[in-house]
Parts: C-alpha cells; structure tokens; sequence
C-alpha cells in the first residue's frame, strides 16, 4: 500500500468526520493538525512549537475546535522524516531560536537574489537533448530529480552535479541512496550508513575547496558571496557555523531543495498528460506570451513567466491536489498547552496534515478535481488562497518558495512549447496517479510520453 492510500484509508475519513484523528509515532500518542485556525495559529507562535527530530502526534483538518477525539482505530505510524532528519543532522529544518534566526541570516539574502532563469534555463535545454533520444520517460519521478539536482546545485551551490549527463556516477549515486526515504539503518540497509558517510566526505571536499577559492575567509563586503555554499563556508570561517553544521545546512538544501521541486514537477507533468484540454490551453498561452521566441529552447525571462497566469493555475492546483511535503511531522509542544479545546501536553508532537487540508470540501468545491480555473476566480485571482498551505506559513515559510515557484514555471513552460504528453495507453496511472511508500509523493514507475512539436 503506498504513502497516499495509507493516508486516504486510515487518516482523511477520521479527519472529515471528526477533525481530528489520533496517531501514534514509535508507540507515543500525538496529534495531526489540518484544521486551518490550528494551523495559522501554529505559524504565528512557532516558539510554541519547536522543530524536532522525535516526539509524540492529533491529526486535525477542522476549521474549528473538535469536542470530541475518537477513541477507536488509532494508526501506528512510523516517522520517516524525523528518522531522515535524524540520520542527517539536517540542521535548517528543525532548528529553534537564536540558531535558526541565525541560519536565515545566512543564506536568507541568497534566496532574496530573484535568480534570472538563465542560471538554469541551460539546464534545461540539455535536459531536452537527453529526450530528443528517446519518444518517453520510463521513469519519471526519477528523471526529474536528476534535472532538479543539477539546477539546484547550479543556483545554490555553484557547482555541476551533471547528474542528467552521468546519473550513474558515484557522487550521484550515493546522494539518493543516502536521501532515500524507504531506507532506514536496520538490518541490511545498515551499509547506508556507510554511503551516507561517503556522500559527506565528498560533500566536505567540496567545501573545503570552496573555502581555498575564497582567498582564505576574506570575503571583500563589496562583493557578498553569490551561492549558499559560499555564505555557508564563509559563516564557518567566520565562526558563526561549525564545520559540520555547514555540512549539514547543504545536505539538507539540497535535499529538501530538489526532492520536493522534482515531485511537483512530475505530478505536474503527469495531470497535463491526463488531461489534454488543459495541457492544450497552458501551450497556448505559453506560445502567446513567449511568442517572439522563434525557437522553442528559448529561456524565457522573468518578466515573461510571470504573466503566464493559467500556468500557474495549474502549478497550484497541482501543488493543492498533491502537496510535495503532505504530512509535516516536525512540530513538538513547548510546553502544556492547547488547539481550541484540545489539550496538549509539553512533548506532543504536531503533525500537519497538509494533503487533508488542501481536499478538504469545506475550504474547495469538488476538493478532489484537478480545476486550475478554480485559481482564476474572483476569489482565487492567483492568491495564496488561505487554505492552500504548499509551502507552509508564518515566519517558518519554505524559504525556497520562490525558486522552486519559478523553477517549475520555467521547466514546464519550456517543456509544454516543445512536447505533446500524453500517457501509455496501458498506463497504471490511467485513471489515478499512485505512489510509493516514502513519506513524500513520489509517483511510482510513472511513464509519460513526449511527442515532439514543431518550432
């Protein structure tokens, strides 16, 4: 049973018909959130709730307080990404207080520089070329996770992974076997201890070099440092990061960075190729607004993918329908309080329970249809409508929201202007798109095809 079945079976009926649900992590009791007063209540206060790596969990997606928790049928559920944050130390995430304030120091101006989509928009193109070889995409998910790793490690890194040129190649290779989400250290998969180990000793090589070319620490203020890994090296040569927290803070910018992007990309692409009207409709407008692009591998500016509105419709409604992080276990209480007449005691872990919010039919009209006209309503007007919660809320908001919003209007404008998709006709995924056991949504054997069109 994959991650969204489990979620539709045993979490979304207690939850629209309670509000809340109990859950347990490693036999401890708490609570998962979707109740949108909750929520925003939880965003505001986030010194209430602090991030870290294990606790006990209440699922709830009311919009007001329950008054009562059922007492049956509560599902034992193993915390993937605690563990994952555990076994990496990934820092930036679960971070509190002065330390996080001071993280976001650090790299906040880097994703305030509003990079120009010609720092990856060659990505891309080179991601095309790859396809030219072949009329579909096996894989998917995968595919796109290696295109995403490659624009991540350009934009914020500085660096080429040239995992769509090599994705055989060790450094790639042992990076997504350390994130993979299924695996955990027991039994066998103890060798991935092992591998991760390995993917940070080459991760610190690559640092220490980084710190070699910035002339030993002295950074001239005129010219602040122009990817993260510098602004990380330079806060550790100035002693406001330890050496390993810098390895932490990239490890887990590159995980969370390209990991999340890559499963909205290839939800993204799979709704087109289900529904042509729509695909037909986004190429349309691409094709209007990028019209004095006489070739379909122009890189359109940011001026220009900005005004394509129907696209981001649907990256939003893909985004609403398919949250690439649905369960956000990483929320402790503080200290004894309470979510309307709920109490929570100090320790409880607090799940927010994203994927129940966004199809929840008191916040969306038919919640569970893919409608990006929904989005260009005089009520939705391309807003961040108040219960649409991708990249969470409050001071603790995705930080990357914008590069990855920008991201994926690039790689789908391009790829829409060059391709028809469409789906195998014996596709799996024909009439509902299915996913794999990791805690993201991570569609599993996806196949898409890509006809190409004419310039």
């Amino acid at each position: 049973m994959g991650f969204q079945e489990i979620i539709d079976k045993y979490f979304v009926p207690k939850l629209r018909t309670y509000g809340i649900a109990r859950t347990y992590i490693k036999m401890k009791p708490g609570v998962m959130v979707s109740n949108l007063e909750y929520l925003k209540y939880i965003y505001k206060h986030p010194g209430r709730y602090l991030h870290v790596p294990h606790s006990p969990t209440i699922h709830s997606n009311q919009a007001r307080a329950s008054r009562d928790i059922p007492k049956g049928g509560a599902v034992q559920m193993e915390n993937a990404r605690c563990v994952l944050m555990t076994v990496f130390s990934c820092d930036l995430l679960p971070s509190n207080g002065k330390d996080w304030k001071i993280r976001r120091e650090i790299i906040g101006p880097l994703f305030r520089l509003g990079w120009e989509p010609t720092n990856f928009g060659e990505i891309v193109i080179e991601f095309f070329q790859r396809l030219e070889t072949t009329n579909s995409i096996p894989n998917l998910h995968h595919a796109m996770k290696l295109l995403t790793l490659d624009i991540i490690g350009k934009v914020l890194f500085g660096f080429d992974f040239q995992a769509i040129r090599h994705p055989e190649s060790e450094h790639v290779t042992t990076f997504y076997t350390a994130i993979d989400a299924d695996r955990f250290p027991v039994g066998k998969r103890r060798q991935d201890w092992v591998t991760t180990e390995n993917f940070r000793k080459w991760l610190a090589t690559i640092a220490i070099n980084k710190s070699k070319s910035m002339e030993g620490g002295q950074q001239d203020s005129g010219n602040p440092p122009q990817d993260v890994l510098s602004a990380l090296v330079q806060a550790w040569l100035n002693g406001k990061l330890e050496f390993e927290e810098t390895l932490n803070e990239a490890f887990a910018l590159i995980f969370a960075g390209h990991d999340t992007t890559a499963t909205a990309l290839t939800c993204a692409i799979y709704l087109l190729a289900r529904h042509p009207e729509i695909q037909t409709k986004v190429r349309a407008e691409v094709n209007r607004e990028l019209q004095h692009h006489t070739s379909s591998m122009g890189i359109p500016a940011i001026t220009e993918i900005k005004r394509l509105n129907y696209l981001e419709a649907v990256i939003k409604e893909t985004m609403r329908l398919y949250p690439p992080a649905p369960l956000i276990p990483t929320r402790v209480v503080a200290q004894d309080t309470s979510l309307g007449a709920i109490p929570l005691p100090k320790g409880t872990m607090v799940t927010l329970n994203l994927y129940a919010l966004h199809r929840d039919e008191k916040h969306w009209e038919n919640p569970d249809k893919f409608d990006p006209d929904r989005w260009l309503s005089p009520e939705g007007m391309l807003r961040d409508l108040p219960a649409w919660s991708a990249f969470t809320d409050g001071m603790r908001m995705c930080i990357g929201k914008s590069l990855a919003m920008n991201e994926l209007r690039i790689v789908l404008s391009m790829l829409v202007r060059r391709y028809h998709l469409s789906l195998p006709h014996d596709s799996p995924h024909k009439e509902t798109l299915h996913f794999g056991q990791s805690f993201l949504f991570a569609p599993e054997d996806l196949e898409v095809i890509h006809t190409r069109l004419t310039d």
